[in-house]
């Protein structure tokens, strides 16, 4: 059984550690929509597509938890199919690496 104390500052974490969809598909409904190829078409969309990206980033990539493992690597490790096909639908990044590699 995990700590969760040790995640208390990632609501995406928590979520998927307590396999609490409705939570997670909440939190990631309140983050910035990333913008889709084609969307972007000038440099100040770009540039606000980018603090959005970064936005989203911080809180489902988020590795500053034990074994610096993201939201994904942790629905992965649990065996939750659910978890990581929300978090992957949403847009996180399956190429990060945790402590291992």
């Amino acid at each position: 059984m995990e700590d969760l104390t040790k995640y208390a500052h990632s609501p995406v974490h928590l979520a998927v550690l307590r396999r609490d969809y409705a939570a997670l598909e909440c939190i990631i409904a309140s983050l910035p929509k990333l913008a889709r190829a084609g969307e972007v078409t000038t440099e100040a969309e770009s540039m606000a597509a980018e603090l959005q990206a970064e936005e989203f980033s911080s809180m489902v990539d988020r590795r500053d938890v034990p074994g610096r493992e993201t939201p994904l690597h942790i629905a992965v490790r649990l065996r939750d199919p659910i978890s990581a096909e929300i978090l992957m639908s949403s847009g996180a990044d399956w190429s990060l690496q945790n402590e291992n590699g």
